[in-house]
């Protein structure tokens, strides 16, 4: 398995690789998914779905690959005998020692790397299979290669994100966030996937320009993924969105701050005279309730069964 420079190709054995190391990464690879195959098992996916990239991934933009193979694929780190070794270009630092990946695959690897960051382990599977069904919809009889297939190709992102320290500088950006209190400490809890799964379907199947949301957590995770590379992303809150000052081409993640949980836990006001509730947004008026951050959670989860009993005519 070889790994392209820009002039030539370079082998494994080249940077003091056996040539059983070689063997061994890609016949993991064929396993379970490695850095080394990633794009090549996205390829054979998108082909037996019969899906083509651009019908898949609607937003135009968001992706730069050019970019990203620039600022990601210039220096990776490896393991050789049980120790990490840095590996960049003989030529220069800034020249790519990788192939680049196309958007699809640029994509789901920065999202493994956030979902890692921010996400509880033994939920990032859920969260990017719903994604993916979602994704993928037009082709129902694939559900179930996609299925059986998923672990494999998340075993890839994550790989590919590993080599290239995404994995390092997303979970850094998202403590960083938590010291500033950009959002509530540890994991994002599971009632609130959906509204993360909300994100990711607008990043990638929606053409709408803005996204508000009520949550902290969504909107540390929109920063996260501007951070590691998503410069498309504009992030900023109600109080200072000023739609005068939008930028052509950018797409606008917008924290509704006047209604979150997190706005009247740590709000030093005692009392109150009344609250506000985004029409949009409804479920919102029980995060103002005292509680626990999963309490409110409960509440929010509780109300949506309601109004969606109600729009049912079931009560």
């Amino acid at each position: 398995m070889a790994l392209s420079f820009t002039a030539g190709t370079v082998h494994l054995v080249n940077w003091g690789f056996s040539v059983g190391d070689v063997a061994t990464i890609a016949g993991a690879g064929r396993k379970v998914g490695t850095w080394l195959l990633a794009q090549m098992q996205d390829r054979n996916l998108l082909d037996f779905l019969k899906l083509d990239i651009d019908s898949v991934f609607v937003r135009r933009g968001l992706i730069d690959v050019t970019k990203l193979h620039r600022r990601w694929d210039c220096k990776i780190t490896l393991l050789q005998n049980g120790k990490p070794i840095n590996v960049s270009h003989p030529g220069g630092s800034n020249i790519p020692v990788i192939e680049n990946m196309d958007r699809f695959t640029w994509f789901m690897t920065l999202v493994i790397a956030t979902l890692d960051a921010a996400v509880e382990p033994r939920h990032v599977r859920k969260i990017v299979t719903e994604l993916l069904s979602k994704m993928f919809e037009e082709s129902p009889n694939g559900v179930e290669y996609l299925l059986r297939e998923i672990p494999h190709h998340i075993q890839g992102w994550r790989s590919s994100a590993c080599v290239r320290g995404l994995l390092t500088n997303a979970d850094n950006v998202w403590t960083e966030l938590e010291i500033r209190e950009q959002h509530w400490p540890g994991w994002v809890p599971e009632l609130d996937y959906n509204q993360v799964l909300r994100l990711l379907l607008w990043l990638s199947t929606s053409t709408e320009q803005q996204l508000l949301t009520s949550s902290s957590d969504v909107f540390s995770i929109a920063l996260v993924f501007r951070e590691i590379g998503l410069e498309q992303i504009q992030c900023t809150k109600t109080e200072h969105h000023d739609e005068s000052n939008d930028v052509e081409g950018l797409i606008k993640v917008i924290l509704e701050t006047s209604t979150t949980s997190d706005t009247a836990l740590r709000s030093s006001q005692q009392t109150r005279e009344g609250m506000r509730i985004p029409l949009h947004h409804m479920e919102e008026c029980m995060s103002l309730y005292p509680g626990s951050r999963d309490f409110s959670g409960h509440l929010r989860a509780l109300f949506e069964d309601g109004m969606e009993a109600a729009s049912n005519g079931e009560i």
